[in-house]
């Protein structure tokens, strides 16, 4: 079948429709629709309404059509008046959308433009279907199936994005109710990270057309829970679980109740997922942790342990150990809670270490909430206050809450000094830890008698009192009963170390002219008796094992790079300290021992070098000098270490010839009444090491000092 050049075929097409309009070739009756096809043939249709399909080769000047049919030879002429125009032309399928589209449109047949246009997507005719879509609009400008069926080709098209968005938000404008509008414009913002907060403002207009559909709620419940608003968050959550039954929204509002502390919620809805086999270790740290804050540690404990074994987010993991630390600790396992914690490393986990420990917190700003900012603000002015300072206490609020209010109290009285005024101040807040302060005060101001009544309010085994109570009877002159308090105070529940060591330095130390330490103190990262650790931020790992004390890790970078372990030992009864380590697995770092002021920041260190020589070097004012050699060195992997006190002279003594002794750094100052007595290890960041210490043996003098408070 001869096809003709595309130009001939249009004269074709003109002349015919203009002959057949000239000679009344059935000029009153109504166009066919050409189906929506590809064809390459050309139809020509009889006067009875049957088409032909054929090649049209020509038409004469009379009106007759020439054609050749498939199958047959040659041609044949149609005359005129036996057919009727226009002659439907082959076509591509673009051509067939907008032939198709141009007849719908001129009739106004709106259904059958969106059939075409459907036609038009489904056989990826998109520029064609775009520009008949484009031109429907004109004329339907507010038809939002046609305007769902144009965003289609938009997205289709991949470039168009202006021009789509525009559209979608004037028919909005006309019709809010238009969901795929809503979903694409909504998408199309999603897509861009720029655009964020257009994205949750249109979100927020979306949602007042419909306050209850599912996809706006459940964009607006994560941008909400991103940025903060966990209010906003849980009932968007919720709406999506309660009204449309989303499983996954289901968690986060069962996570968003837990944030909120609404726990009873936040189980109710934890359990369910359980129940149903969804998100199941999700579920279990969201219920774990909703039990431990109603104080079931024991139920939180079997499903966090069961959460972390499974599969979880970032989030939940930490979620998760955190809390099992917490139940754990609750549960009497501090030393497990400790590992966990520091294995860890959040910046929550570490506020818990600083609270477990009583220590200075450093990370306010990286906490998420301005809860835990305030709780860790708190806890900064407690060390504070209890070392005697006060700065920390000015910086709170006082309106913030009661305590707040309390803790500025306090450094008012340590700032101005204790008297009756500041005393009958802190006693109008009510508690234990007020109770804990009027008696300090008491003992300060010497007021014995009043202490101890105080004290028989608090309970018998609080570590506080205990040592409070040491202090009180030594204050009436009643040594006896003040030893047998002493010894009450070293078993009493979680005393405050810093003051029973000052006791131990002095009763201790009092009652033997010599002490040696073993270490046989339970596995764990708690020191035994009155010794003290720490590692601030090194990253080492300080716990006794086997009869030694541990200290390994993988060193970090730290302002300050030392890990100790310590006593406090009043300075006119020390007359030396001796310490066995086994170094096997120390490789780059420095270890052995050193004897500090109670501020640790004047003395000396006697360590082992890399060349297995020992050196000291001197801390002034806290900041360390440079190792110097000393002609001592030690053979093979055991090291003792001896250092001796000597009218305020640090020497260092060799454990093979007594006699044999190094004068070592400057004289500690003489305000210096008790001093930090230990072994440490220090490395360079990055270095992994391991020292054990087996033993540490202190010798007395045979005088003996009032306690210091």
């Amino acid at each position: 079948m001869r096809v003709l050049p595309t130009a001939a075929r249009r004269a074709l097409r003109l002349s015919g429709l203009l002959l057949a309009l000239a000679l009344g070739g059935a000029a009153g009756a109504a166009e066919r629709y050409i189906d929506r096809t590809a064809t390459d043939y050309d139809i020509v249709t009889m006067a009875d309404g049957k088409p032909v399909t054929c090649n049209v080769e020509s038409i004469t000047s009379d009106g007759a059509v020439v054609i050749s049919e498939p199958g047959h030879a040659g041609t044949r002429t149609i005359p005129a008046g036996q057919w009727r125009g226009p002659i439907e032309e082959r076509r591509t399928l673009a051509q067939a959308v907008e032939r198709r589209g141009k007849q719908a449109l001129d009739r106004g047949d709106l259904q059958d433009l969106v059939e075409t246009l459907k036609w038009a997507r489904e056989k990826k005719v998109t520029d064609a279907g775009l520009a008949l879509a484009e031109k429907v609009l004109v004329k339907q400008p507010t038809n939002t199936d046609i305007g769902t069926l144009a965003l289609q080709f938009y997205i289709e098209k991949g470039d168009q994005n202006p021009k789509a968005e525009a559209l979608a938000r004037r028919l909005l404008a006309a019709d809010p109710h238009w969901n795929a509008g809503f979903e694409f414009v909504a998408k199309l913002l999603a897509s861009d990270a720029a655009r964020a907060e257009d994205l949750a403002t249109f979100v927020q207009e979306w949602l007042k057309a419909q306050p209850t559909a599912f996809t706006p709620n459940k964009i607006i419940a994560g941008i909400d829970e991103r940025t903060g608003d966990f209010k906003g968050a849980q009932e968007a959550y919720r709406k999506c679980y309660e009204m449309h039954k989303d499983i996954e929204s289901g968690l986060g509002y069962a996570r968003l109740s837990l944030t909120r502390g609404d726990r009873d919620k936040a189980l109710d809805v934890a359990n369910a997922l359980i129940h149903a086999g969804m998100f199941v270790d999700e579920a279990k740290v969201i219920a774990g942790s909703a039990l431990l804050a109603q104080g079931d540690g024991a139920g939180a404990l079997g499903l966090l342990q069961d959460a972390i074994k499974g599969t979880l987010s970032e989030g939940s993991a930490k979620l998760a150990r955190y809390n099992l630390g917490l139940a754990l600790w609750r549960g009497g396992q501090g030393d497990q809670a400790r590992s966990l914690w520091k294995e860890l490393g959040t910046p929550i986990s570490k506020l818990a270490l600083a609270i477990l420990e009583r220590a200075h917190f450093n990370e306010v700003e990286s906490l998420p909430t301005p809860g835990l900012k305030s709780l860790a603000k708190q806890l900064n002015a407690c060390v504070d206050l209890e070392h005697g300072h006060h700065a920390e206490a000015a910086l709170l609020d006082r309106t913030a809450s009661k305590r707040d209010l309390f803790l500025a109290e306090l450094g008012d009285m340590i700032k101005s000094g204790i008297s009756g005024e500041s005393l009958r101040t802190i006693a109008g807040t009510t508690g234990d830890e007020s109770l804990r302060w009027q008696i300090y005060g008491q003992l300060l101001t010497a007021h014995y008698a009043e202490a101890e009544a105080l004290l028989a309010h608090l309970p018998e085994d609080d570590g506080y009192a205990a040592v409070y109570r040491v202090y009180a009877a030594e204050g009436r002159k009643d040594g006896p009963r003040a030893r047998d308090l002493y010894q009450k105070a070293v078993a009493s529940k979680n005393p405050p170390r810093d003051y029973l060591a000052r006791l131990s330095a002095f009763y201790a130390s009092a009652l033997d002219e010599s002490e040696t330490e073993h270490f046989n103190w339970p596995p764990g990262e708690a020191p035994g008796g009155t010794w003290q650790y720490s590692a601030p931020g090194t990253n080492i790992h300080l716990h006794a094992a086997n009869g030694q004390l541990l200290i390994e890790g993988t060193q970090s970078a730290s302002p300050d790079a030392v890990s100790r372990a310590w006593k406090v030992v009043a300075r006119d009864r020390l007359k030396a300290m001796r310490a066995t380590f086994d170094l096997t697995g120390v490789g780059a770092a420095t270890g052995g021992v050193e004897l500090l002021d109670d501020q640790r920041a004047n003395g000396v260190e006697l360590g082992v070098l890399s060349d297995n020589r020992l050196g000291w070097r001197e801390l002034k004012s806290g900041a360390w000098g440079e190792w110097q050699p000393l002609a001592l060195q030690v053979q093979g992997t055991k090291a003792v270490l001896v250092l001796e006190l000597n009218a305020g002279r640090v020497l260092a003594v060799s454990a093979d010839d007594v006699l044999q002794k190094f004068p070592i750094g400057s004289p500690l100052p003489v305000a210096a009444e008790e001093l930090s007595v230990g072994v440490f290890g220090t490395s360079a960041p990055g270095a992994a090491w391991k020292i054990a210490v087996d033993e540490v043996l202190f010798q007395y003098k045979a005088t003996a000092a009032k306690p210091r408070q």
